[in-house]
C-alpha cells in the first residue's frame, strides 16, 4: 500500500520529452527576458510627460505592464505550448508508428490524462516565470489584487482547454498532414469562433449575458463548471479516438455525455443559462461525430437488444451507432428549445427566434448529413465519408465569409443570408429563421426514416 497516489507515467514521459525540447528550453530562457523588454518599454511610454508627483501620487502605472506581460505570457502559455504538445501527439499517432495505446496496460483516457497533465504542468512554469511582473504591476497601483491573482490563473486554464481540443485533430484516425492542418484551423478559428457565439447567445439585447454580473459566486461556479466541462468532453472525445479496434472506444464517450447532462442540469439551481448552453454543444458535437463518422449499429447492442418492442424502442437512442445517438442528440435539442422558449417568456421575441434558428439550422444540416451517410454507407462507403466532410466544409466556408463579411465588398454580394453563418442570425434574423425551418423539418423526416429503417436491425439474432 502506497501513502501518496502514483504519477500517470505517461504525464511523466511526456514532461520529460517536453522539457528536453530546445524550443522549450530556450523559450523558457527567453521568456523572461522579454518580460523585462516589454515592461520596460511599457513603463516608460507610459512615464513620458509625467511629472515625479505624477508617477509617485498619480492613479497608478500598473495596467500597462499587467496587459503586455499577460499578452505575452499568453502567446507562450495558451499559443505555443499546447500548439507545440498537439503536433507532437500527431507525429507520435501516425501510422508508421507504432502507438503506445497498443504497448501498454493504459487506458486510452490515462493517456490522454497524462498528456494533459504534462503540459498543465510546462504552462504552470511559463506563468510562474511571469509572476514576478504581475506582481510588480500591482505594485506599481492601477490594478487590484483580484485581477492580479485571477489573470494567471485564468492564463493556466486557457492552456489546459486550449491543448484540450488540440487534441481533437491530433488524435483523430487521418493523415498527418490533413491533422496538422486542421490543428492549425482549431488555433486561428477558436477565438474568431468564441467571439461569434458570444455574439449569438447575447441577441437582442443579452438574454443569455445579463441574467447575472460576471463576479457573482454563481456565474464563477459556471464558468468553472463550463471549463471543466470543456477539458472533460475533449479527454473522452480523444480517448475514443485513441481506442484500440479490441475495445469499445465509444463507452468512455457516453459515460462523458451521460455526467455532463445530469451534471449541467443542476447547475439550474445557479443559472438555467449554462445548461442549455452545455447540452446543446453536446449534442452538435453528437451530430458532428455521426456525420462525419457515419457507423452502424454494432452487433453487440443488435443481439443485447431488450425483447419487449416498448422497451427497445425506449433503449434505442442509447445504443452504439449513428443513427441512435442522432435521435438523442435531437432529443436533446428539443428539450434546449423548450427550455429556451419558457426562459424567453417575458423578453422580445428575436431572442427565441436567433437561437432557435441557430439550433435549428446547425443541428438540422448535421443531421441531414449523417442520415445520407448512414444510408450510403453499406453499398457507398467513400461517398459516405466524404458526406461529413463537405458538410463541414461549408459550415467553415460559410463562417469564413462571416468574418470578411463585415467589409463593404463582401457586404454588397449579400452574403450574410447563407444558411449556418452566424453573421447573418444577427443581420437576418427572419430569413434564417425560414432557413431553420425548412432544414428542421427535412432533418426530421429523414431522421424518422432513417430510425425505422435502423431499428429494424435492433434485436435481430
Amino acid at each position: 500500500m502506497t501513502l501518496l497516489p502514483q504519477i500517470n507515467p505517461v504525464a511523466l514521459k511526456e514532461l520529460r520529452q517536453l522539457m528536453r525540447a530546445r524550443l522549450i528550453v530556450w523559450g523558457m530562457v527567453v521568456l523572461p527576458i522579454v518580460l523585462l523588454g516589454a515592461t520596460g518599454i511599457v513603463l516608460a511610454a507610459e512615464m513620458h510627460d509625467l511629472s515625479p508627483a505624477e508617477i509617485s501620487f498619480g492613479k497608478g502605472l500598473g495596467t500597462g505592464p499587467l496587459v503586455a506581460v499577460s499578452a505575452i505570457t499568453g502567446l507562450v502559455s495558451c499559443g505555443a505550448i499546447p500548439l507545440f504538445a498537439a503536433i507532437k501527439t500527431i507525429l507520435e499517432t501516425g501510422k508508421d508508428r507504432l502507438g503506445l495505446e497498443f504497448t501498454t496496460t493504459l487506458t486510452p483516457a490515462q493517456i490522454v490524462s497524462g498528456k494533459i497533465t504534462a503540459v498543465a504542468i510546462v504552462s504552470a512554469i511559463a506563468v510562474a516565470i511571469a509572476m514576478p511582473f504581475f506582481v510588480l504591476s500591482y505594485l506599481m497601483r492601477g490594478v487590484d489584487l483580484a485581477t492580479t491573482v485571477v489573470t494567471p490563473i485564468s492564463l493556466l486554464a486557457g492552456s489546459i482547454a486550449m491543448f484540450s481540443v488540440g487534441l481533437l485533430p491530433s488524435c483523430a484516425r487521418r493523415p498527418v498532414p490533413i491533422r496538422i492542418t486542421l490543428l492549425l484551423l482549431i488555433y486561428f478559428l477558436m477565438p474568431t469562433m468564441g467571439t461569434g457565439i458570444a455574439e449569438i447567445l447575447s441577441i437582442g439585447g443579452g438574454m443569455w449575458m445579463r441574467s447575472s454580473s460576471p463576479t457573482t459566486p454563481a456565474s464563477i461556479a459556471t464558468t468553472v463548471f463550463v471549463f471543466i466541462a470543456v477539458i472533460a468532453y475533449c479527454r473522452a472525445q480523444a480517448a475514443a479516438e485513441l481506442a484500440p479496434p479490441h475495445l469499445d472506444g465509444m463507452r468512455p464517450l457516453r459515460i462523458t455525455h451521460a455526467a455532463l447532462f445530469v451534471a449541467s442540469a443542476l447547475t439550474i439551481l445557479m443559472e438555467w443559462q449554462p445548461w442549455v448552453l452545455i447540452w446543446f454543444c453536446v449534442a452538435l458535437m453528437i451530430l458532428l461525430r455521426a456525420a462525419y463518422y457515419p457507423t452502424t449499429l454494432t452487433r453487440g447492442a443488435a443481439l443485447h437488444a431488450p425483447k419487449s418492442t416498448f422497451m427497445r424502442v425506449l433503449a434505442f437512442p442509447f445504443a452504439t451507432g449513428s443513427v441512435p445517438s442522432m435521435v438523442f442528440a435531437n432529443v436533446m435539442l428539443a428539450i434546449v428549445t423548450v427550455a429556451a422558449a419558457i426562459g424567453c417568456i417575458g423578453r422580445p421575441a428575436d431572442d427565441l427566434e436567433g437561437f432557435i434558428a441557430f439550433v435549428f439550422e446547425f443541428g438540422g444540416i448535421l443531421t441531414i448529413a449523417g442520415c445520407a451517410g448512414r444510408a450510403l454507407l453499406r453499398n457507398h462507403r467513400k461517398i459516405a465519408a466524404a458526406i461529413g466532410k463537405i458538410v463541414l466544409g461549408y459550415i467553415v466556408i460559410a463562417n469564413a465569409l462571416t468574418i470578411v463579411a463585415e467589409t463593404d465588398a463582401f457586404d454588397r454580394y449579400a452574403f450574410r443570408p447563407l444558411p449556418c453563418n452566424i453573421d447573418g442570425l444577427m443581420h437576418a434574423t427572419m430569413q434564417h429563421y425560414l432557413f431553420a425551418f425548412i432544414i428542421a423539418m427535412c432533418a426530421i423526416a429523414l431522421l424518422v426514416v432513417t430510425a425505422v429503417c435502423e431499428f429494424r436491425e435492433f434485436r435481430k439474432p
